[in-house]
């Protein structure tokens, strides 16, 4: 999902380092896991593909449930990559339920370096998205049941990194969007606090926008999963940008505090 500070990474790093970058996996993340290879063996992949063996729709959802975090953990080093560039120090970055977090120490010092950082997730994401978009020619028609895998997952991740590029982009803190965002209002008005302020009502419109959505699934269209999926996701991203709000709320109280001492 980007930059974030949710949720928080362990104090000691141990194990899978990509790039000098501790990659960790919050328990959360086992879960989800398990969840999307159930989703897309028993629902996404049969809906797509008829007459496949079912240890094939099994094979398929757990090779694509990896391979869609393998592309989350180069979504986030694209961030990660960006911000070493400009000095900015990168704890870590966190796998967890609803996708990806790459952890740094510090914000970036100007709306430069905070739109170059939010935009290298996206770019990355694009990126994956057109190159196998544009692989599925070559793969078309299949003679065998590997080639079919191939074809198979490669067009998967080409609509999935599509969808997160999408999602990402929404002009929500703490989306790379709403960063991205917040870097144009931070340029043309000379002011982070106010433009962290409005970037996370935005970020509160979509989440509860998000929830309101997921309702609408859950109890008006009997989608108890999309429903579940939405509201939880929408909680998640309106408690993110609550944060921010706050945050900005108080250094905008504290900016005019400092200013009164002065004319004192």
């Amino acid at each position: 999902m980007g930059l974030s500070e949710f949720p928080k990474p362990p104090q000691k790093h141990r194990g899978i380092r990509i790039l000098g970058i501790p990659i960790h996996l919050d328990p959360s993340w086992f879960l989800i896991l398990a969840f999307l290879a159930w989703s897309n063996a028993t629902g996404y992949f049969p809906s797509m593909y008829d007459g496949v063996p079912t240890w094939i729709y099994w094979l398929l959802g757990v090779l694509s449930a990896l391979l869609l975090y393998v592309c989350i953990v180069l979504h986030e080093l694209g961030h990660s990559l960006v911000a070493k560039a400009f000095g900015i120090p990168v704890t870590c970055v966190t796998l967890f339920i609803f996708g990806g977090a790459a952890q740094i120490a510090q914000e970036p010092k100007n709306p430069r370096e905070e739109f170059l950082v939010a935009a290298a997730g996206p770019l990355v994401s694009a990126v994956i998205s057109l190159v196998c978009f544009k692989l599925l020619p070559f793969l078309w028609p299949v003679e065998s049941l590997g080639q079919f895998c191939v074809f198979a997952l490669v067009d998967f991740l080409a609509s999935v990194n599509l969808m997160l590029l999408i999602f990402n982009l929404l002009p929500g803190f703490p989306l790379d969007g709403g960063r991205i965002f917040r870097a144009v209002l931070w340029y043309f008005k000379r002011d982070y606090v106010w433009a962290t302020r409005i970037a996370s009502y935005l970020g509160l419109a979509l989440a509860y926008l998000m929830i309101a959505r997921g309702a609408w699934f859950l109890f008006v269209k009997g989608w108890m999963t999309s429903g579940l999926w939405y509201g939880f996701l929408g909680y998640f991203l309106r408690n993110a940008a609550q944060g921010s709000l706050n945050w900005s709320k108080w250094a905008e109280a504290k900016r005019a505090e400092m200013l009164r001492d002065q004319d004192h």
